[in-house]
């Protein structure tokens, strides 16, 4: 599943689906994506915005474990303690998820950007199989 979104900033986003966000889209609605929650197996968890980033990078099962350590003989520290951050956390749902959640568990990843446009974008469409993708400019 993929989203693809334009605005004033003259650049198209493309956005996969996370598997958290296919998993907990079945058990709420009651539609059936086993199917692509199979193919979901290479898909990010999720998705977090760094500090400063304007990009959503995608969150994977090994990263959210991972730490970086700072060496320093005087006050030893981790990345982690140094600048934290909201993270994204896999969460199972049984109904629909409130704002709070939606700020920072909803993310999907940025995979790809579509630059061409000389002026604001206007409209964003696809083809029914979603293979192409079509947008205008003023």
């Amino acid at each position: 599943q993929r989203f693809v979104s334009g605005a004033d900033e003259k650049i198209l986003r493309v956005f996969d689906a996370p598997k958290n966000f296919l998993e907990n889209f079945s058990r709420i609605t009651k539609i059936n994506v086993d199917e692509d929650i199979a193919r979901a197996q290479s898909l990010p968890e999720g998705a977090n915005i760094p500090a400063l980033g304007l990009s959503n990078k995608a969150i994977f099962d090994s990263d959210e474990n991972q730490t970086t350590t700072i060496v320093n003989e005087e006050n030893p520290m981790t990345v982690d303690a140094l600048y934290k951050e909201g993270f994204f956390k896999a969460t199972i749902l049984s109904e629909p998820p409130l704002e709070e959640h939606l700020l920072q568990n909803t993310l999907w990843p940025e995979i790809q950007k579509l630059y061409g446009h000389g002026y604001e974008i206007i409209a964003v469409a696809s083809n029914p199989s979603g293979s192409i993708v079509a947008s205008s400019c003023k």
